[in-house]
């Protein structure tokens, strides 16, 4: 398992960080989020897994999520090439494009 590489953006108003899966099985651990840097999912290529407290979704292509600041939640690779980026829509996202 390793971590999966992580590219983040900032596009005027909008940032995000994009992240890559190279192999099966490459995780980004269980973690949380604040209001500050809370963020949508949005599955771009391959296929994750993506689990919290008693929850669990397999995300396809299309696939769209949307987290809680304080929910936890991980994503597991379950195709080698799998991408989600993730857009930040807590303050942190806006707080250099007032």
């Amino acid at each position: 398992m390793s971590l999966p590489e992580a590219r983040p953006f900032r596009r005027g108003a909008v940032s995000g960080i994009v992240y890559d899966f190279r192999a099966a099985g490459d995780e980004l651990p269980m973690h949380a989020h604040t209001a500050d840097d809370v963020h949508i999912s949005i599955m771009t290529r391959g296929r994750l897994m993506s689990s919290g407290d008693g929850w669990q979704r397999e995300l396809k292509p299309g696939d769209i999520v949307a987290y809680e600041a304080g929910q936890r939640h991980n994503f597991v690779a379950l195709e080698p090439g799998s991408r989600v980026v993730n857009i930040i829509y807590g303050s942190a996202g806006r707080a250099q494009n007032p």
